[in-house]
Order: C-alpha cells, then sequence, then structure tokens
C-alpha cells in the first residue's frame, strides 16, 4: 500500500528519531512545512531521474493536448514547463498520417533530418508553410515549433514525460509517484536534504553524502528497470515509440 504525504512524513520522524516534539510540534527538529518540501523536492528528482512519468493524448489534455490556431500564426505553441521530454506527436486532422518528427533546433537547422526523411528546405525554412513534419521542441523556452508552419486550425496530440504536476504541501493528500518502494527511494533523499538544514542539533554533511549516495543507487536501479519495461523486445509501438 502507498504512503499518503502524511505518512511518509511519520516514516520520516521514525527513521531520523525526530521524536522530542510536543503536541503541536514546537520542539521537532524538523517542522512539517520542512518536510513536506524535502518530500516535494525528493519526488521531483526522483522522477526526473527515472523519468517514471508518462503520459499520452487524450490522458491529462493540459500535457497532451495544445491547439493550434493558423490565423496569424507563427508556427510557435507554448507548452508545459512540466514536460521532461516529448516522445511522439501528430496533428489531429493528419491522425492516419506519420507521427511528427521530434527534433531539437540544432538537428534541424544543420538539415541532418532534412535529408534522412528526403526533404529539402531551401531560404528560410522558418518561414515556410505546409502540412506539419516536425516538432521543435528547444527553439524557444517552453515553446514547441512546428516545422512547416500548418494553414488550418488543428490540434497537436502528444506523448510525453513530465514532472509531478502539483507540488507537495500539507494539504496534500496523495503523492503523484505511488508505488511503495519508490517512495521509499524518495525517503531516502529527503533525509539528504534534511541533513543539510543549517542547524547545529541536526547537520551531518557526511550523513547527509551517505543517505544522498543510497538515494542515486536506487534511483538508476528504477531507470534502469523503467527502460527495460519500455523497450523489451518485441513490445507493441504506436508511431514508433514502445509503450508499456
Amino acid at each position: 500500500m502507498s504512503f499518503t504525504p502524511e505518512k511518509l512524513k511519520g516514516r520520516f520522524r521514525t527513521d531520523v528519531d525526530d521524536a522530542v516534539g510536543g503536541s503541536q510540534g514546537e520542539d521537532f527538529l524538523w517542522s512539517d512545512e520542512e518536510i513536506f518540501e524535502y518530500m516535494d523536492e525528493a519526488q521531483r528528482v526522483f522522477v526526473r531521474r527515472t523519468h517514471l512519468l508518462r503520459k499520452a493524448f487524450p490522458f491529462t489534455p493540459t500535457l497532451t493536448s495544445l491547439a493550434f490556431t493558423a490565423s496569424g500564426a507563427t508556427g510557435f505553441l507554448s507548452n508545459s514547463p512540466k514536460i521532461i521530454k516529448t516522445l511522439n506527436a501528430r496533428m489531429t486532422t493528419n491522425a492516419n498520417a506519420d507521427p511528427l518528427t521530434v527534433v531539437s533546433f540544432e538537428e534541424l537547422n544543420t538539415g541532418f533530418f532534412m535529408r534522412d526523411y528526403g526533404l529539402i528546405f531551401t531560404g528560410d525554412w522558418q518561414g515556410k508553410t505546409g502540412p506539419a513534419r516536425f516538432l521543435v521542441t528547444n527553439m524557444q523556452e517552453d515553446m514547441y515549433r512546428l516545422v512547416p508552419i500548418p494553414t488550418i486550425d488543428d490540434v497537436l496530440e502528444l506523448i510525453v514525460e513530465h514532472l509531478p504536476l502539483n507540488d507537495v504541501t500539507e494539504a496534500s493528500t496523495v503523492l503523484e509517484v505511488t508505488e511503495r518502494e519508490d517512495q521509499k527511494t524518495i525517503l531516502l533523499l529527503m533525509k539528504s536534504l534534511a541533513f543539510l538544514k543549517q542547524d547545529a542539533d541536526v547537520y551531518d554533511k557526511e550523513l547527509s553524502e551517505k543517505f544522498e549516495a543510497a538515494f542515486e543507487r536506487k534511483a538508476e536501479d528504477r531507470r534502469r528497470e523503467i527502460r527495460r519495461q519500455r523497450f523489451r523486445a518485441g513490445s507493441i509501438k504506436y508511431g514508433g515509440i514502445p509503450l508499456g
């Protein structure tokens, strides 16, 4: 069974022997607010290390669905800063066509992908219009760029890896990382962060580094496990992206 944030906080206090607080916790070495801040940061780091969280259109449309309006368009679309990596992209009007090729600005600008896919853009490719063939992910921060620029209204459908969507606070009732063993790995980084608190009663750099090293080992093992699950031989593919 998964830990709730409140239960993970209790597990943290037990593990670090923070049992000196009164009924209101005035004498705890770490406040509730501090512990939830550690929990929030540790969950984000764990997800970024492991690429655990993935969403596909039509689920969580704030991440996986972007409306494109052709009138006065520059080809740019705002995306979510929560997205770590874009795995697959399609335009709704071309749902039966091949997915867009997801590329970096550097790759497209050197023409590497244009040669590989038999596309020759002459002159200013940034101004070309027509059915989109490429999705540029890093031309501008928190923005996608469609190339060529579509001339009709459309919707971009995505499969993405992403960070947790919500901060962990005292009001939180669930964590987005739900596997109990993953939550125990998060707990390791919470302890590492806690022992860096600038307080003579708790600061312990050596102990913090010990917990951090344990976290890194566990997170790397989990990352490898996730990769094996997703890219195992014979996995079913959608648009060239292995699922499962």
